[in-house]
């Protein structure tokens, strides 16, 4: 008997839980609710908004959201809820106080408005049956809030469009000839363009263009591993020849090699089609971040060892000592700068302040000037001091020369400065077009897509840039030695005791 009690009971308990699984899976990401700021009762139950309570059955965890156009972006584990159904009409307004805040032009963001001006909050309201009632939107439905794209903007700031929002939270643009889910849009009260009141507006995301985002994302991945693999060449060219071992040479490779990860750890952030989970996503960001900005202190430390050996012999210079405090410096400081944002990422500040990396990104956010403060402009200091130690250098070294031609300790200096001034040279075009990309990405300017593409192609022949000036020398001149050795002649000192000091002409090239 107690057997067939508890045969039932299970019976009972399985029917059940498959048609409960059978309610969620049907449910739609947009018909769901976050319920990170609603309260919490201890036995796991929600009461959101004020007006709905929610039973602990009825939460799950989700570890993504869904974006305007489907796509699926990987965030921290959450809990949500399926609660827009018909017994509850959901709105979705762009921003958690709808009537305080509003999105700015600027940074594409929530702020909070300093100004009060008069708004209605009632609103024609279509139901199913054909019924237009109005209803105050901000008490008769269950608000939640979320913009669905960057670069939302308004459809009507004149109060002209045509528009109707439906009860189960469609929106009809265009006379009725396009229908919007939720997740297309959102609700804002906006200042309107006579600046005299609020108007109640849809802020809609632009077409995409599916094939022509893909393309921007395969562009910018492929010039990321090209470059790399001729900068590893590069490093390989010094590491295999040991002539090229010396202080210099060992400043240049960690250059090269934070250089190379950088730009790696980029082009897997780029990758098409890929959703990476969150902490992976913030993780590689801020590694990208990290050795592209200590590639840039590497480079200021070969410029300042190249105007200290102005003054100081290679004994108190070169030395281990030395080293570790060029690395320190080189490569403490970026790390510095990274806990600094990730700080910032996980504090209450504003978001004009927050870099995204970590947060609703991979990489710097597209919609403030962090990426401008906090990588090119940093950079941009850095290259100025670089130039600064360069011309410095450059003007003592012919100086000296012409003092005293036969001095070949100088005229190695003058050669190794001239290539570096071709790196600063090809460094600080990749920072200012890089800067004008970013620029023209937050400003949403009609040439946008050129300047990405411009940014890829420079991006894509750097590396190879670099190998031209630093890596094909050495090792045309190294497999000119061997074949001399195999032909039995052996060359004369001067040709291969120092290869890094081989001028690189344009008939190496032809």
């Amino acid at each position: 008997m107690n057997h067939k009690i508890l045969l039932v009971f299970l019976i009972v308990l399985s029917w059940e839980y498959n048609s409960y699984a059978r309610e969620f899976t049907s449910c739609k990401f947009q018909d769901t609710i976050d319920l990170r700021l609603a309260h919490r009762f201890p036995n796991g139950s929600y009461f959101y908004d004020n007006k709905i309570f929610i039973t602990a059955k009825q939460v799950h965890i989700y570890d993504y959201k869904e974006l305007f156009d489907g796509r699926r972006v990987a965030v921290e584990p959450h809990p949500r809820a399926c609660i827009c159904n018909a017994e509850n009409n959901c709105l979705r307004f762009c921003c958690q106080q709808p009537v305080r805040e509003y999105i700015t032009n600027l940074s594409f963001g929530c702020e909070e408005s300093h100004i009060d001006l008069p708004y209605t909050a009632h609103h024609n309201i279509t139901y199913g049956n054909g019924s237009i009632i109005s209803r105050d939107i901000t008490k008769d439905f269950i608000l939640i809030s979320g913009i669905p794209c960057h670069n939302a903007y308004a459809l009507d700031l004149v109060g002209g469009a045509q528009w109707q929002l439906y009860a189960n939270g469609t929106l009809s643009i265009f006379n009725g000839e396009l229908h919007l889910e939720r997740r297309h849009y959102c609700m804002a009260f906006a200042p309107k363009e006579n600046g005299k009141e609020k108007i109640l507006t849809p802020m809609l995301c632009p077409v995409a263009v599916e094939n022509e985002e893909i393309t921007l994302e395969v562009v910018s991945s492929v010039a990321g591993i090209i470059t790399t693999l001729f900068i590893i060449a590069t490093v390989l060219a010094y590491v295999l020849l040991p002539n090229l071992q010396n202080f210099q040479g060992k400043l240049l490779i960690c250059f090269l090699v934070c250089l190379a990860v950088g730009s790696i750890t980029l082009s897997i952030i780029a990758l098409p089609n890929v959703v990476l989970p969150h902490f992976l996503c913030g993780f590689i960001g801020y590694i990208a971040y990290y050795f592209l900005v200590a590639s840039y202190f590497w480079l200021n430390i070969i410029s300042y060892n190249m105007f200290k050996k102005l003054h100081l012999s290679s004994g108190d210079l070169e030395n281990k000592k030395q080293f570790i405090f060029y690395a320190v410096y080189a490569m403490g400081l970026p790390l510095c700068l990274s806990l600094i944002l990730i700080i910032l990422e996980n504090s209450n500040i504003g978001l004009d302040y927050k870099s995204g990396i970590g947060g609703d990104f991979c990489w710097f956010s597209p919609t403030n000037w962090s990426a401008l403060t906090y990588l090119f402009g940093l950079n941009a200091i850095l290259l100025c001091l670089d130039i600064s130690f360069y011309m410095v250098v450059i003007i003592t070294l012919k100086s000296s020369l012409k003092l005293n031609p036969d001095s070949k300790q100088h005229f190695q200096q003058l050669q190794f400065a001239q290539r570096y001034g071709l790196l600063l040279l090809v460094m600080a075009l990749v920072c200012l077009i890089d800067t004008v990309t970013n620029i023209k990405s937050v400003h949403q300017s009609s040439d946008e897509n050129f300047w990405f593409y411009l940014s890829s192609f420079v991006s894509a022949i750097f590396g190879f840039v670099i190998f031209l000036i630093f890596g094909l020398g050495p090792l045309r001149q190294w497999r000119h030695h061997r074949l001399c050795l195999r032909s039995g002649y052996i060359p004369d000192d001067t040709t291969t005791s120092d290869f890094e000091n081989i001028e690189i002409s344009t008939k190496e090239f032809s």
